[in-house]
């Protein structure tokens, strides 16, 4: 790679504008908009002057981050595709020098193509919702949008950016307070003109800039033997969307690189099939409490019924007791006899009941504790992993909270996340701050919390009133013996806790027999949580799929 000098650099930027597919960011004359240019500015539009100050900026923190070797027209064009979304429109302009289809191909065969992926989509939909709410609230934060526009068009930069040719860098140092700015085509035709030479002086060898984006194009497409291309189904994954919806909240480097990580490892642990698994059918139904006794659901008027018991009377009906028409009593002493508008009601079948919501009255309240003990470090990795092991547990953490929500859908659940720690330790704080992002939704519902403890005594996380589960992760073979030791104690306790212990300690010998284990191998996770869902639904004695299994059907 050659370092274009700083005196170079100016017509390295302005020359490649001429395959630049769009021209929002040049200076629009009032004679171009009579000839009909469809990059006549809209309503929303901005100033050229401000569109390549963004593209600037872009360009800045791509190079600064890494990407020192993408063309700056590239990053424009991404940086205002995630700034103008769909009203993002191409130039019809024919510069003197440039290659006029190449800039269609790469058109169409780049930015459109990106334009047309549903992760992308998505990400511009997201993009315009936060621009769209600054708009209507004045006292919103206006970098809002600006943050997350640079954002996505970084994120598409380094899917794209291992595609392009890696002749010349730029330095990031020569960047800084740097003004670009283009007033006419002309200028991009004799900048251009500059470059060639200089270029030709620097690396006589590397192509120019036309054979350049030929080979982009043919590298990103497949259209290259033996080059990978881009992965446009992946262009933009679950884990970028998330970055750009909390991007306020992820403003630490630790934060978004550990949520990005964690999302990861649960995206790689597929979803739970319910069918695959056979659940237990269980004896005895808990009744929900409510907050007052007399508190009775009554349901809708769409539930109403004429067959139902007393209890699920409707109130109204009690109104026909006691009338109807008296007759004189047969004999002198006995008591006048009637028909009771009620009895005959109920005799003909028409009082009304309510069918009431039994989801509401009998629904199996459960409580799942999900302990990690990190007083043994969490920060191992193993060479078979690709991730620590505090990074894949949070992982895992999350696919199994998505899976029990899935799997106990009528019950009541509530879960507890106990990072096993010091409350001063650093480690647990970060964890605690990382997943309270990535649980946030479950956490303001009041479904889910999380807590630092000190200490756990498994005879304390027993309820007489939810049926508790405790899945703990530890890495310590002795609490991995203690547990394991107690298992058919605590669940015989009162009251009862169902225990499982995960050995993490990635030892050799094998681990107790009443506790599950992380082997070193490259699909042991998706193993590991299908075992642990299995040991919850108390259906281990029952053949269920195993994940090969599921894979292969």
């Amino acid at each position: 790679m050659i370092l274009i000098p700083d005196n170079h650099l100016g017509d390295y930027l302005v020359s490649s504008m001429g395959y630049s597919g769009t021209d929002r960011w040049l200076a629009q004359p009032a004679e171009a908009s009579a000839a009909g240019s469809r990059a006549t500015p809209g309503p929303r539009a901005l100033d050229a002057l401000t569109m390549l100050s963004k593209g600037a900026a872009a360009y800045l923190g791509a190079v600064g981050s890494g990407l020192p070797t993408l063309p700056f027209f590239l990053m424009m064009d991404l940086r205002l595709l995630a700034e103008l979304g769909h009203e993002f429109t191409y130039t019809d302009r024919d510069i003197p020098g440039f290659d006029r289809m190449l800039r269609a191909r790469y058109e169409n065969e780049i930015l459109n193509r990106l334009l047309r992926e549903h992760r992308v989509q998505q990400a511009l939909e997201l993009l315009a919702f936060h621009r769209a709410r600054g708009a209507d609230d004045p006292s919103s934060d206006t970098l809002a949008f600006d943050l997350r526009a640079a954002r996505l068009a970084h994120i598409l930069a380094e899917r794209l950016a291992p595609h392009w040719p890696t002749h010349f860098m730029v330095n990031a140092a020569h960047m800084r307070g740097r003004v670009v700015e283009i007033q006419s085509l002309d200028a991009i035709t004799q900048a251009h003109d500059r470059w060639q030479e200089a270029a030709a002086a620097l690396a006589p060898e590397a192509p120019d800039f036309a054979g350049q984006i030929d080979d982009f194009i043919h590298s990103a497409t497949g259209s290259k033997r033996a080059v990978v291309p881009v992965s446009w189904v992946k262009i933009v994954e679950t884990q970028d969307l998330f970055e750009l919806e909390h991007i306020e909240a992820l403003d630490r480097e630790y934060l978004r690189l550990g949520v990005r990580n964690i999302i990861e490892v649960m995206e790689s642990l597929p979803e739970l099939d319910p069918h695959d698994v056979e659940l237990r059918e269980e004896a005895n139904e808990v009744e929900s409490r409510f907050m007052d006794d007399s508190y009775y659901p009554t349901g809708g008027f769409s539930e109403l019924t004429n067959r139902g018991s007393f209890e699920n009377l409707v109130l109204s009906e009690l109104i026909y007791m006691g009338e109807g028409s008296d007759e004189i009593a047969p004999e002198p002493g006995l008591a006048r006899r009637g028909i009771d508008l009620f009895d005959l009601r109920f005799v003909e079948g028409e009082l009304l009941f309510y069918t009431r919501d039994s989801g509401q009255l009998f629904r199996k309240r459960r409580t799942l504790r999900l302990i990690l003990d990190m007083r043994r470090t969490l920060n191992l990795k193993y060479p078979e992993h690709p991730y620590q092991l505090g990074t894949m547990v949070a992982g895992l953490v999350l696919a199994l909270v998505r899976d029990l929500i899935l799997l106990f859908n009528n019950d009541a659940l509530l879960f507890c996340v106990h990072l096993l720690a010091n409350p001063e330790d650093r480690d647990a704080q970060k964890l605690s701050e990382t997943l309270a992002i990535l649980l946030e939704a479950p956490i303001q519902h009041g479904a889910l919390e999380i807590r630092i403890d000190a200490r756990l005594d498994p005879l304390d996380l027993g309820s007489h009133t939810r049926k508790t589960y405790a899945i703990t992760f530890t890495s310590d073979p002795r609490a991995v013996d203690q547990i394991a030791d107690r298992i058919d104690d605590l669940k015989r306790a009162n009251p009862p806790l169902f225990p499982t212990v995960v050995d993490l300690s990635g030892a050799s010998e094998p681990a107790h027999e009443n506790a599950l284990r992380l082997e070193l191998t490259s699909t042991a996770l998706q193993t590991l949580k299908h075992e642990i869902l299995l040991d919850v639904m108390h259906s281990r004695k029952r053949r269920a799929r195993q994940p090969e299994e599921v894979d292969a059907a």
